[in-house]
C-alpha cells in the first residue's frame, strides 16, 4: 500500500509492505508542479520497489488544487485511489 499527505508544506509519500513501513519520501508542496513534474518523483521513489506490485493508494491532503493530479498518476499505475480527505473517521 502507497499512503499520501499533502500537507501545507509537504508531501509525504509512504510505501507499506506486508502491513511495515519500508520507506518514506519528502518534499515541498508546491500547488504549481506539473503533472509531469510529480509523476517524475512518483516514478523516482517507486524504481525503489521493483520487485513489489502496489494496488492501492490511500490519499489524505489538505491542498485540493493538488489533489486531481496525484489522483491521477496514481491511477495511470493501475492503483485503486481512496480519498480519506473528506470522510469523517470517528
Amino acid at each position: 500500500m502507497i499512503v499520501v499527505d499533502i500537507g501545507n508544506t509537504d508531501i509525504v509519500i509512504g510505501f507499506f509492505i506486508n502491513n511495515k513501513i519500508a520507506d518514506t519520501y519528502r518534499f515541498p508542496s508546491k500547488s504549481n508542479y506539473s503533472y509531469t513534474k510529480l509523476k517524475k518523483n512518483i516514478i523516482q521513489m517507486m524504481l525503489n520497489f521493483p520487485n513489489y506490485n502496489f494496488s492501492l493508494c490511500v490519499l489524505s491532503s489538505v491542498v485540493p488544487s493538488l489533489n486531481k493530479s496525484i489522483i491521477k498518476i496514481f491511477k495511470s499505475f493501475n492503483l485503486n485511489v481512496v480519498n480519506i480527505a473528506h470522510l469523517k473517521l470517528i
